[in-house]
């Protein structure tokens, strides 16, 4: 599991390795472009990524979601289902 913020990530134009962590969580969400880049240089192929969003960060992660062709669902109640 990696919590991450853009200062943990590899630099993977100065030939650093990827992380390839099975979790990824990101407690603020980031931009479309950030996003996108943690999950190709820090996830695992068959890793997930949790999202901690409030409020008005619903439409935000929504957009990424639509924008990306990517299938955001709603984390399960027992984590474990996911894992």
């Amino acid at each position: 599991m990696i919590v991450v913020t853009d200062a943990c990530l590899p630099l993977l134009a100065l030939g650093e390795a990827p992380v390839s962590a099975r979790v990824l969580i990101n407690y603020e969400l980031p931009s479309k472009e950030t996003y996108l880049r943690r999950m190709a240089t820090c996830l695992a192929a068959d890793g997930i990524v949790i999202n901690v969003v409030v409020g008005g960060e619903v439409i935000t992660l929504k957009n990424i979601e639509e924008s990306s062709s990517l299938v955001i669902a709603e984390m399960p109640i027992n984590i474990s289902e996911i894992l």
